[in-house]
Formats: C-alpha cells, structure tokens, sequence
C-alpha cells in the first residue's frame, strides 16, 4: 500500500467514525418507532450515508434533469433519510435504513423514488427504483453499472405516466 492509498483509506475511516457518531442520534430517534434498533447499527448506517454520498450526485443530476426536461421544472426533488420495515415472510420483518431521492409531480401524486438501503446485521446494500403509484419495482445493480440508473429511471417514469 502507498502512502497515497493509506493516506484515503484513513480519511474514510475518519469520515466512517463521524457519520457514526451522527448515526448514533439518527438510531435514538429511530427506536421510538422501531424498536430493533440498536445502537450497534450505527456503522452500517454510517457506510450507508458514505456511499450515498457518492451515489447523490449521479443520482439527483439524473432527477432534476428529468425534471427540467420531462416537467419544465414543475415537479420536486427531494432526497431524504429513514428508516423502514420490510417484509421477509408472514409474520417476519427485516429493518432497513434508508437514503431515499424523489422525483415528484403532479401535486405530489405521481413521483419515481430511488432507495438506497443497508441491513444493518450483514450490511448488505441494495438498490431500487420504485414508482408513487406503481406496484412493484426495479432492483439495480450496485455499485451502478453503466447506464443502469437512466435506463431504471426511464422506465419508472414511462411507467407512472402510462399509469395516469
């Protein structure tokens, strides 16, 4: 390892302790509605917020061009984190954490939602594009590959129009 790689690997573990600590308050408030939260989770979420940063930039360019161009600028982008339960088998639930960007329009009712969300036990990450009024939804495959992001993106858009 060079000087130069050891040097970026311990600024990320800098930038991993302070999301982690931040992690910490976010998993309080988080345990008043779900109570499987734990403070131990706080360095999966921390990786979670540090890879979402990277993938931000990619993804909110994608929406806010899709909302200049598709919407004239009328719809909304937002990006947002949480936390949320999802369902594995009758009866059993797996809590996620979540970075969520959203493109919406139509006075809110009608929108495209990228979720970037962490399991916090094995840390694995996922990535998924999903419609406001759309069943379902599209897996995409992370780290991003190519143009995987726009073909998802324009396929959820194409989707929740046809769906009006």
């Amino acid at each position: 390892m060079d000087s130069h790689e050891s040097e970026t690997w311990i600024l990320q573990t800098k930038e991993l302790l302070s999301k982690a600590y931040e992690a910490r308050d976010f998993i309080e408030r988080a345990a008043e509605s779900f109570p499987t939260a734990i403070p131990t989770h706080a360095i999966a979420i921390a990786r979670l917020w540090q890879r979402a940063e990277a993938l931000d930039e990619v993804i909110a360019t994608h929406l806010v061009t899709m909302n200049d161009q598709l919407f004239d600028g009328k719809g909304e982008v937002d990006a947002t984190r949480g936390a949320s339960l999802r369902s594995l088998m009758v009866g059993e639930e797996l809590l996620m954490y979540d970075c969520t960007w959203t493109l919406s329009w139509n006075r809110n009712t009608r929108g495209i939602i990228v979720k970037f969300s962490i399991e916090p036990e094995m840390e694995s990450l996922h990535l998924r594009i999903e419609n406001l009024t759309v069943a379902g939804g599209q897996d995409i495959r992370y780290p991003l590959y190519e143009d995987q992001l726009a073909d998802g993106l324009a396929k959820a858009y194409v989707l929740e129009i046809l769906d009006d």
